[in-house]
C-alpha cells in the first residue's frame, strides 16, 4: 500500500511510519506507540527524548483511525449548522472552530437547513466516526435527536436550546431576559402600542422572546 502526502511543489513525499521512528529511535514499535499516547512509565528520560526527536524529525503523525478505534474515540468534532452561507452562523462557527483547534480537535461543518431528516443523517453519520461530542447549533425535533439526548449523548447546543426536555448543555443569550428587555425599552420611551413580529414557533429562542416580551 502506498501512502504519503503532497508536498508543497505537488511531489508526493512517503509518509513516515511507526516503524521508520522506531528505527530511528532505537526502540521498538510498542515503545514508540506508547510514546505518541502520553504513556512514557516504562521509559528512561533518554529514550523519551530520543522518540521526540525521531518523531519530530521524520514529521511523524499515528493514524488517527487506529487511535480512535483503541480509544474509542476520535478527535473529531462536528458542527451542526443550519445555514452555513449565513454569515451570523458562519462568524460562530469560526469561533467553534479556533476553540477546537487549540484543543487540539478538528471541526467538521454539516449543513442541516433545519430540516430534521438531514439532521438525524448527519447525527447518524458522526456518531458512526467516535466523535467525543456534537454541538448543533438551530436543533430541531427529530426522532434521532431524541434518542442520543435519552441515551445520554455528550450534545451541546449553541444559540438555540435542545428542543427536548432536560438539562442539555446550551451555549447563547438569555432569549426571555432579551424579550423583556424590549418591551421595558418600549415603555420606558412612551410607546404603549405595540406590535411584536415573531419568529416560528418551532424554535426554542422565538417562543422565549415572545413570552419576555408579554
Amino acid at each position: 500500500e502506498k501512502t504519503g502526502r503532497a508536498s508543497v511543489d505537488g511531489r508526493v513525499e512517503k509518509r513516515s511510519t511507526i516503524g521508520d521512528v522506531a528505527q530511528r529511535a532505537g526502540v521498538s514499535a510498542a515503545t514508540v506507540s506508547r510514546g505518541v499516547n502520553g504513556v512514557y512509565d516504562k521509559a528512561s528520560p533518554k529514550t523519551v527524548a530520543r522518540v521526540k526527536a525521531a518523531v519530530d524529525d521524520l514529521k511523524y503523525r499515528p493514524g488517527s483511525i487506529g487511535r480512535a478505534l483503541r480509544k474509542q474515540e476520535s478527535r473529531l468534532v462536528p458542527f451542526l449548522v443550519p445555514d452555513v452561507s449565513n454569515a451570523f452562523y458562519s462568524a460562530i462557527a469560526v469561533s467553534v472552530e479556533a476553540a477546537l483547534r487549540d484543543r487540539e480537535y478538528a471541526m467538521i461543518l454539516c449543513n442541516t437547513a433545519e430540516d430534521s431528516i438531514r439532521q438525524d443523517a448527519y447525527l447518524t453519520e458522526m456518531s458512526s466516526h467516535l466523535v467525543p461530542g456534537i454541538a448543533m447549533m438551530g436543533a430541531v425535533e427529530s426522532p434521532g435527536l431524541r434518542a442520543m439526548v435519552d441515551a445520554g449523548d455528550t450534545l451541546i447546543f449553541v444559540n438555540r436550546r435542545s428542543p427536548f426536555p432536560g438539562a442539555q448543555p446550551f451555549v447563547g443569550i438569555d432569549n426571555f431576559n432579551a424579550g423583556r428587555d424590549v418591551a421595558y425599552y418600549m415603555a420606558d420611551h412612551g410607546l404603549d402600542r405595540c406590535g411584536m413580529i415573531c419568529g416560528p414557533e418551532a424554535s426554542a429562542a422565538s417562543r422565549d422572546r415572545r413570552a419576555g416580551y408579554l
